[in-house]
């Protein structure tokens, strides 16, 4: 069976704690997970900074909620809302456009759904 090609604007890594393959924007730093889990360039700086760590647990939450991850204070205890909380923004009535569910200057090939996996 021939392999699908693979966009060329992401980068593609198998990530062991997620347990999938993760595509990441080349230009914006968006990261899209086999299972359509979208992660913003800003939720990945987080997780990336280790001020966040993301288990496949989390990722199940965020996945089940269409959740945005904000971040948590030193104690582990949620912050309020715009202050860098742990919850989910709530504010776009469709959540799964903000990370690219339509390509965005030249990231994907056509209109209509990015065809990353």
């Amino acid at each position: 069976m021939e392999e699908k090609k693979r966009n060329p604007n992401f980068i593609y890594i198998y990530s062991e704690a997620l347990q999938q393959e993760i595509a990441m924007s080349r230009k914006t730093g968006d990261v899209v997970c086999s299972d359509g889990t979208k992660y913003s360039a800003a939720e990945v700086a987080l997780i990336a900074s280790g001020e966040v760590p993301v288990t496949l647990a989390e990722h199940k939450v965020k996945k089940l909620f269409n959740g945005e991850i904000l971040g948590y204070d030193k104690a582990g205890e949620k912050k309020p809302a715009g202050s860098h909380g742990a919850e989910s923004s709530g504010n776009n009535p469709n959540p799964s456009a903000e990370m690219g569910s339509a390509p965005k200057d030249g990231d994907g090939a056509g209109s209509g759904e990015l065809d990353i996996f």
